[in-house]
């Protein structure tokens, strides 16, 4: 079988102290990298050559952010836009196909890992999210994304913008939303043509090209989270900060690249 790296196989995300290292979440809403700029030498220098996907065995890690950060590296990402609950990855049901037929191409493998997460899950009725991501077309989501939020800005709609930021569905932190969700919402409330055009194309290209399976079921809630309409979810997460930017986050190559940083802190101006 071709490598395709997670946790749960001998993987950069082990080598380099795990991914989820990385970040931090419990200080910064989860995208502010501790050491952003070096996050993505570490793959390539953590195996002798590219693997073909990676699992990324840690929470809210399927966004935009994360993902730009790392597409040079791999040709699939799987992961959550939310927490994973408790039971985390279903070793025994992703790996035991995948032991049966060691044929299996990376997206196969991909698809298993994210079918197996969330066969699990609504077998025992708890919410969830998990995606797979083609990293080809992470740059695209860049330029779509701009597109899109320069139309916004320049439409003025910045009160729609708002609510749409504050009505999307949210994970654990509330920082990361959905950017399908919101970029429907503004779609929808929206009375500028060219927002509405931009706006489609972005989620057209979401579901279409980006995010090859999306597997969701809504949370009833429990002790920290009221009820979630996770399947209001398209696969990809990104960062609303609802003031300023965290620290760190001027330094993410999404950053650098994208318009995001500026179009999220229009948002918030009054």
């Amino acid at each position: 079988m071709d490598k395709f790296y997670g946790t749960m196989l001998p993987s950069v995300s082990d080598r380099a102290g795990g991914v989820k290292g990385l970040f931090r979440a419990s200080t910064y809403p989860l995208g502010m990298l501790r050491d952003g700029p070096r996050l993505a030498p570490r793959y390539p220098s953590a195996c002798s050559e590219k693997p073909l996907g990676l699992v990324r065995k840690t929470h809210l890690m399927q966004m935009a952010e994360v993902d730009y950060e790392i597409m040079p590296y791999v040709d699939y990402i799987v992961g959550s836009e939310e927490t994973e609950p408790g039971d985390g990855y279903t070793y025994n049901t992703f790996l035991g196909p995948v032991a049966a037929k060691p044929t299996m191409t990376p997206m196969e493998v991909a698809k298993q890992t994210v079918n197996a997460y969330a066969d699990h899950y609504d077998g025992i009725k708890q919410g969830h999210t998990q995606s797979l991501v083609r990293s080809a077309s992470v740059a695209k989501l860049l330029t779509l994304s701009d597109a899109f939020t320069a139309a916004v800005i320049a439409s003025g709609e910045k009160a729609l913008a708002k609510t749409s930021r504050d009505a999307a569905v949210n994970f654990a932190m509330d920082e990361n939303r959905d950017l399908y969700d919101f970029t429907r919402r503004v779609v929808e409330g929206s009375a500028n043509a060219d927002v509405k055009v931009t706006g489609q194309a972005l989620m057209n290209f979401i579901t279409g090209e980006l995010v090859l399976v999306n597997r969701t079921r809504d949370s009833q809630g429990g002790y920290w989270s009221g009820p979630k309409p996770y399947t209001l979810a398209k696969g990809i997460a990104a960062y609303f900060p609802s003031y300023t930017l965290g620290a760190g986050y001027a330094d993410l190559a999404w950053a650098k690249a994208s318009q995001w940083d500026e179009f999220v802190t229009w948002i918030n101006q009054p």
